[in-house]
């Protein structure tokens, strides 16, 4: 049996056209996968039984070393032969021993015309088994590079290929002249072959790990399984970088898999990728399609019943646009960052029960194209939503599962999906920690449902802002631990009704809560800590007529409108004698708003002793006329 990879012909360049043009047009480029030999090569001929010969270049690095490992412990000869197959270097070596040659450039390995010499290795005794090859770097030089070709193995009895060609980077191609019933290690064989385009394999029924045999081979166009692979249990790495592999075919089973995490990390030529039907074992796939570019279907195996990661699996995947998901993957426990910066994909469905699944984050941010996504129904276990679905502009709907009661961050989980309509939380989601901006910039939000119970809340600051659709919002009265709502419903201008809960012991920073909401007519009224709260930037809508929260003691306070939108606010009422006016002055502003000269002095009158603060009462209706000596005579300035 015989499986044969041999090395491109070197084509010519293409004429420049605007120099010379054929009238018939240029032939064809002769296809780099024609299988031929250089004809530049020394004709090294084929190996007998037992045999390996190399092809190496008689330029380059000049030192070549490896060692073999033969059966019974026996010893191998290592036969060097330079121009017209003349015998320059014998040496026998024991089991495993390293042989090492160093040749003079210019020494005449090669003949007239030609650029390469032979090296053969033998088991001495014939009658043993070749059992290992492996390349190293020579005695005190610590780089292994030595200029390899081409090798040929006819070795039915070999078993490890680890580490084989490692940073061989000239390696152009390896044939197969017999069965490998034996082998089973090749991890790390063809490791940063970067010459290395194409091998096939025949029947592998021994082998049980690939682990980055062809990582960084950016040449490779072809990796051919010619049977099946029973004992195969990891592949991590595999074709790691291998930015020229077009397509991969599996074996339809492989029964012993467990791991096959970034196999084809970074392939960006990849378009398609025959996965095997049946992986019962597989428990690890993390960063397996990371960068794979030019892919854009993916169809996993039906039911993966052991898989648990699915970490970046799909990540910046750009044109990837259709996973087919397994139906049945019962013991998945992580997909963070699994589809993160896929910006083509265009729908996912998630099976119904995932009951060990834990981590969401940033499972689908920046996924642009992401219309439809069908979350699990119970997914218990689940404990962040961090980014889940960031920057999906076009996601209309989300229904997240029934039951999400360990999940403790919405953190940016909805953040810039303008085209949400409504969101639902699960009733007893009562663990959530923060939904900092969780909605931000959902332009056509018109609903949303919190949990009944949010007790454990500390920040939800930026969470709905830019919802410009929503037009009611209604708190719940158990989010009561929040200490920041800044900029919570800033720009919502739809908004007509905020309901706020009832009261906020913890809270520090109101400051934009509910700025730039024009048509907001009704604000709940909040009892506050006592303590001193960020209430800057407090823009008021044209239609709200009073502000009216007496147990609010502010460090700064801005409530304002402006010149062309009108406004209806003829009071404003916090704890005024209380606060304590910090920051950059003025530390009251009051732009913009129908207060009348005896509203604006009844609030100077209630205004503590101080020094050096200011109040800007200027622009409002009854500026002209209100006394600013009531407040000067407490060391306020007041700008009117």
């Amino acid at each position: 049996m015989s499986i044969r990879q041999y090395i491109p012909v070197k084509v010519a360049a293409d004429p420049d056209p605007a120099v010379f043009c054929p009238p018939r047009g240029y032939e064809i480029p002769a296809d780099p996968n024609i299988l031929e030999p250089d004809p530049e090569w020394y004709p090294v001929g084929n190996p007998g039984n037992e045999e390996i010969i190399l092809t190496c270049s008689d330029g380059g690095d000049r030192r070549i070393a490896f060692y073999t490992t033969i059966q019974n412990a026996g010893t191998y000869t290592v036969y060097v032969y330079g121009a017209s197959n003349e015998l320059l270097n014998t040496q026998v070596k024991a089991n495993s021993a390293v042989w090492s040659y160093q040749f003079t450039a210019g020494a005449g390995f090669a003949g007239t015309g030609q650029t390469t010499f032979k090296v053969k290795i033998v088991p001495t005794l014939g009658t043993n088994h070749i059992l290992g090859f492996c390349c190293q770097s020579i005695s005190g030089n610590p780089i292994q590079n030595w200029q390899i070709l081409q090798a040929k193995f006819n070795t039915p009895g070999i078993t490890a290929l680890s580490s084989a060609f490692a940073g061989i980077d000239a390696l152009r191609g390896i044939e197969f002249f017999s069965s490998l019933n034996s082998l089973s290690l090749c991890a790390n064989m063809c490791y940063n072959c970067s010459s290395l385009k194409s091998i096939a394999f025949p029947a592998l029924p021994a082998l049980t790990t690939f682990a980055s045999a062809f990582y960084g081979c950016n040449l490779l166009t072809s990796c051919i399984f010619n049977g099946p692979l029973p004992l195969c249990n990891t592949m991590t790495s595999m074709f790691y970088q291998c930015l020229s592999l077009p397509s991969q075919v599996y074996p339809a089973d492989l029964p012993e898999m467990t791991n096959m995490t970034s196999i084809h990390y970074g392939n960006a030529a990849l378009r398609s990728v025959t996965l095997p039907l049946t992986m019962n074992k597989l428990f690890q796939m993390s960063s397996a399609f990371y960068s794979c570019n030019a892919i854009q279907r993916i169809k996993m195996p039906a039911s993966l019943p052991l898989l648990e990661q699915l970490q970046s699996t799909f990540s910046n995947c750009k044109v990837l646009n259709t996973i087919d998901f397994c139906t049945s993957v019962p013991k998945l426990v992580n997909c963070m960052n699994m589809c993160y910066g896929s910006p083509a994909l265009k729908s996912f469905t998630f099976p119904a029960t995932l009951n060990y699944l834990t981590n969401l984050s940033y499972t689908f941010g920046w996924c642009y194209s992401l219309k439809t996504l069908t979350m699990p129904t119970n997914a218990p276990e689940v404990t962040t939503l961090y980014q889940v679905c960031a920057n999906c502009y076009v996601l209309s709907s989300c229904t997240l599962p029934s039951a999400l009661t360990k999940v403790t961050t919405l953190y940016q989980a909805f953040m810039n999906c303008y085209e949400m309509t409504t969101c639902i939380y699960p009733p007893t989601m009562d663990a959530v920690l923060t939904m900092y901006c969780a909605h931000f910039y959902n332009k056509l939000l018109t609903s949303i449902t919190f949990p009944t119970s949010m007790n454990a809340c500390t920040t939800a600051g930026q969470g709905l802002q830019g919802s410009t659709s929503l037009v009611t919002c209604v708190m719940p009265s158990s989010m009561n631990a929040i200490q920041s709502l800044n900029a919570f419903l800033f720009g919502c201008t739809a908004l007509t009704s905020v309901t706020p809960p009832p009261s906020l012991p913890a809270i520090t920073d109101i400051s934009s809560f509910t700025s730039s909401d024009l048509l907001l007519s009704y604000f709940g009224q909040v009892t506050f800590p006592a303590i001193q709260v960020n209430a800057g930037g407090i823009t008021s809508g044209r239609l709200l007529t009073s502000y009216y929260q007496p147990t609010l003691r502010a460090s700064i306070f801005n409530i304002s409108s402006g010149p062309l939108i009108g406004n209806m606010m003829t009071s404003v009422e916090i704890d005024w004698a209380n606060s304590t006016y910090g920051g950059t002055s003025p530390q009251i502003l009051l732009n913009y708003l129908n207060l009348s000269s005896s509203e604006i002095n009844r609030i100077l009158t209630a205004l503590p002793t101080v020094s050096g603060k200011t109040i800007n009462v200027s622009l409002c209706t009854g500026s002209a006329g209100c006394t600013p000596a009531i407040a000067t005579a407490k060391g306020w300035t007041v700008v009117k």
